[in-house]
């Protein structure tokens, strides 16, 4: 669906949508395509898109922090939990949770500062010694190597390049 409306978005009415997404249960998901269809395109600078995406959301109101897939995770689980306490930007906008994309972007990093500390802090409780790649599938290819390079340059390591081993020492703080 994000590629059709990446490709095809100029096809479409945005009068008639923004009405029928008012009559619509949670119209306020069309708005977290729309910006996924945004991203996906980098087109986020392009005046027409945003102006389409600006019209097509006048007056839809923002969901009220849910979860936006429903059912896919167990209620009071530990990943539903991960879920809502890392949700990514693109669907707070919208006044969802979820912390995964739809469309995965290389190059981008989509978790907060205080987000991939915290899963950094949780992540060296639970390893002696570990590498960048270690730490990026930690956060779920939601930052870049060199970010992820950024978040560890504080912790001891041994090696170089990409045999360098991080080290998880008591006087270790991030």
């Amino acid at each position: 669906m994000i590629k059709f409306l990446a490709k095809n978005w100029q096809a479409f009415n945005p009068m008639q949508l923004n009405r029928l997404l008012q009559s619509t249960k949670w119209p306020a998901a069309f708005g977290v395509i729309l910006s996924h269809v945004q991203e996906f395109e980098r087109q986020s600078s392009d005046p027409l898109l945003n102006a389409f995406v600006k019209l097509v959301m006048t007056n839809i109101p923002r969901a009220g922090n849910e979860l936006f897939f429903i059912n896919l995770r167990s209620i009071g689980s530990q990943r539903q939990d991960q879920e809502v306490y890392y949700a990514i930007d693109i669907y707070r906008a919208w006044g969802f949770l979820w912390s995964q994309p739809m469309v995965i972007l290389k190059n981008k990093t989509r978790l907060k500062k205080h987000q991939r500390l915290r899963m950094l802090q949780a992540f060296i409780q639970d390893y002696k010694s570990f590498k960048v790649a270690d730490y990026m599938k930690q956060c779920r290819g939601l930052i870049t190597r060199r970010q992820a390079q950024r978040d560890l340059s504080t912790l001891e390591s041994n090696g170089f390049t990409r045999s360098k081993i991080y080290l998880t020492l008591k006087n270790n703080r991030v």
